[in-house]
């Protein structure tokens, strides 16, 4: 299950009590044995080992070496840093019997909030994927920064043979915008990058933002631009 709302780690870091929930997964901060088994779960191998969706190569290794990339990310970012330029805000994913299932992060432009514009990562577990799950994980994030956050637009980009991410950014709405050229592992990739402005999406009332309050909205406007 999610962190409890009411936690007193949520009273120092009210971020951390923000979910939004879908009618099939709910996006929310994991507890510290939910984080583990979810480190655990992406141990286990999230892709075929001949493939690299990733730019950054962080499922290549033992499983402990990735289990600790999944805790040390969700450690570093979690949270809006008001002495950075860029606040990710990590969410892991919650399937109602399977547990945590994925990670979905939603990020604030360098420039951000002058420069309305947002970013997505994610990730499933093998076992999750090909279900559909990744299209609310990324609607999820995208009503929050819409709806809540005044967002303008929203961008991503994918691996050009990455086939099943970039189905997920198309059915959501976004636009292919371009391509461009990345170093990954020692090899040269293409990536495809996607736009998706604010006016091009329906706002979807069965997604439901809950903890969004005050202290949380002044935290993340208050992000310094550059």
């Amino acid at each position: 299950m999610p962190i409890d709302p009411n936690h007193p780690l949520v009273h120092f870091a009210p971020e951390l009590g923000v979910a939004i929930r879908t009618p099939v997964v709910t996006l929310a901060s994991p507890t510290m044995d939910e984080l583990a088994r979810l480190a655990e779960r992406a141990g286990e191998g999230i892709h075929a080992p001949d493939a690299m969706p990733f730019s950054t190569a962080w499922t290549r290794g033992s499983a402990d070496e990735v289990a600790s990339r999944v805790v040390r990310h969700w450690l570093r970012t979690v949270g809006a840093n008001e002495a950075t330029p860029i606040a990710t805000l990590p969410f892991v994913v919650f399937h109602p019997t399977e547990g945590p299932i994925g990670v979905q992060d939603l990020v604030l432009a360098r420039g951000w909030p002058s420069l309305a514009t947002v970013s997505t990562g994610s990730w499933l577990t093998a076992a999750a994927q090909g279900r559909g799950i990744g299209t609310w994980m990324r609607r999820a994030v995208l009503t929050l920064a819409f709806r809540h956050l005044g967002a303008a637009r929203a961008e991503t980009t994918a691996h050009a043979d990455n086939l099943a991410s970039r189905r997920v950014s198309e059915k959501v709405g976004y636009r292919e915008v371009g391509t461009s050229i990345a170093l990954v592992e020692g090899r040269e990739r293409l990536l495809v990058h996607y736009r998706l402005e604010r006016g091009d999406v329906e706002d979807d009332p069965s997604i439901i933002v809950t903890g969004l309050g005050p202290e949380v909205l002044k935290r993340l406007m208050a992000i310094p631009a550059t």
